[in-house]
């Protein structure tokens, strides 16, 4: 009984939370597609995103932090010059740039909990962890587990989870993980399941008994070529992309990227200013200065992917961030050599990052999701829903020696909004999960209104910031804040989006919405109330 009372208080924290219907304008005025756009959800089609778990691995190797962009803007002779001081050690790793979360480690809860809910907010089904270099990153999958399997608890539908590992028979491995997780049946409710078994992208050659187990995809490593074995998913490929599995009618799973290490027929680095980056897109580069920040290369694979429409598509990818120095790589060589990752144009992460394109690959993505899955009709009842359990506390190490991670803001977590309306007022309540805070502070309990639901007018397309505090018409009781607003200030036509958020760190930074406090709902995102 206990089980159930516990699933079905997960099942009505989630109702109205999902944020696959809720409106948002990304940092380019791009609003994220309507219901009237794409169309219902299709319960058949799928999206798994490459995930990267190895940002504690090479701790031991490397105690600094070396930002390959804040070098290359402090030193741009730098990237001519392998002695210049400025750079880490020959094969230590080092970031691109910074993620929005710091330079976190991959065994970081609080990290993980918000991927949990971004995830989720985006429409991704599953992450495939990348164990392609071999090690299976234990300790980081382990913190994660634990904190998608609260998140779900709380209601967040966390995507579910699944190994990519080498691009070659390697049974040792799979065993491994089998032995670990499957086997003892741990954390089963967070499994993702293909064709009725857990999925593993691995070769299924020598693997025995475990091919009645798992629902085995080889991981094709090339970009280049068609599938040669019967079970071939792509996990990065140049465009024009293959299809893979099923049929020529219904494709089973095609691969979708941000950019690509690649010239026209060989493999280079992504420092290769030749190489295909994020602008690469109609056969060459965009030659603006700011091009990275469009996507080009991103939309064009995902256009033709929503042409093919297969069952799954594996996009590349959410969270890398870190790459290896070399000299040369392959028939590339350079002073100063990075293969995955180099810069804003030459790398292929969708987590947001500080500064650079901040959040405009996640509402890309968000777009193409809904696109590829349709979505629901907007609620726009009055009454909605926020994740419980996302202010949790921060207190971490970062990456190398130094850096330490707390972030002690969340405080009032909000799980329920409604807004009701008579021809005077529009009346708006929140509530919270524990008594809310005393009322102090600039950014205590703030309501942001959309009233036009125009990005180009107000901050960030808020027109009205209505602190409680300063308002003739709220009361507090206990868990509950009710606030009333004239009508008069929103519009005669109610057609409006809001969001309730607490505990911001830096007033005019709309990428706290994602750090500090709480927000609902999170990031862009908006709730819509119209009459």
């Amino acid at each position: 009984m206990k089980l159930k009372i516990l699933l079905l208080a997960a099942l009505l924290a989630s109702v109205g939370t999902l944020a696959s219907s809720f409106p948002a304008t990304d940092s380019l005025g791009r609003k994220l597609p309507t219901s009237e756009e794409v169309g219902a959800p299709r319960e058949d089609r799928f999206v798994a995103m490459f995930y990267f778990m190895w940002h504690y691995q090479h701790l031991n190797e490397q105690g600094d932090v070396y930002d390959i962009s804040n070098i290359l803007a402090e030193h741009p002779e730098a990237i001519n010059n392998a002695n210049h001081p400025a750079w880490g050690p020959l094969h230590h790793y080092h970031h691109f740039a910074e993620p929005l979360f710091g330079y976190y480690r991959s065994t970081d809860e609080w990290v993980f909990r918000k991927h949990a809910e971004m995830l989720a907010d985006a429409g991704v089904d599953a992450i495939i962890f990348d164990t392609s270099n071999g090690p299976t990153y234990k300790e980081s999958y382990e913190a994660l587990f634990r904190a998608f399997d609260a998140a779900q608890k709380d209601g967040v539908k966390v995507p579910k989870i699944a190994f990519l590992c080498r691009f070659m028979p390697e049974p040792e491995q799979v065993r491994a993980l089998y032995e670990d997780i499957y086997k003892p049946g741990r954390y089963e409710n967070l499994w993702f399941y293909w064709k009725g078994k857990p999925l593993i992208m691995a070769y299924p050659e020598e693997t025995g008994e475990l091919q009645d187990f798992f629902t085995f995809r080889a991981p094709k490593a090339s970009y280049f070529d068609a599938p040669s074995h019967p079970n071939h998913w792509a996990w990065l490929e140049k465009y024009p992309l293959h299809t893979f599995g099923g049929t020529k009618r219904q494709p089973e799973q095609m691969a979708v990227g941000v950019a690509q290490n690649a010239l026209t027929n060989e493999i280079t680095a992504l420092s290769d200013p030749h190489s295909m980056g994020r602008s690469y897109h109609g056969g060459k580069q965009d030659e603006r200065p700011d091009a990275w920040k469009y996507g080009l290369n991103f939309q064009e694979q995902w256009d033709l992917a929503l042409e093919k429409d297969p069952e799954l598509i594996f996009i590349t990818g959410w969270n890398e961030w870190i790459a290896m120095r070399l000299e040369k790589f392959h028939n590339y060589e350079a002073p100063v050599v990075f293969v995955d990752l180099f810069d804003l144009e030459g790398s292929r992460d969708i987590e947001p990052m500080k500064g650079g394109y901040g959040d405009l690959y996640y509402y890309q993505l968000i777009s193409n999701v809904r696109k590829f899955k349709g979505m629901d009709a907007p609620n726009t009842s009055g009454t909605y829903t926020d994740y419980r359990g996302d202010t949790m506390h921060r207190d971490h190490p970062g990456w190398g020696d130094e850096l330490h991670y707390v972030n002690k803001q969340g405080r009032n977590d909000i799980i329920k909004a409604t807004v009701t309306h008579d021809s005077e007022f529009v009346r708006f309540s929140v509530e919270t999960v524990a008594p809310l805070t005393k009322p102090e502070g600039d950014s205590w309990m703030l309501l942001l209104i959309d009233a036009d639901r125009d990005k180009a007018t107000g901050w960030e397309g808020y027109d009205l910031t209505v602190d409680p505090q300063n308002s003739n018409h709220w009361k507090v009781d206990g868990n509950r804040l009710e606030l009333a607003i004239e009508r008069e200030k929103i519009g005669d036509s109610l057609d409006f989006e809001f969001k309730w958020v607490d505990n911001l760190n830096r007033p005019g930074d709309i990428m706290d919405f994602y750090t500090c406090g709480d927000a609902a709902p999170g990031g862009r995102f908006n709730f819509r109330y119209a009459e």
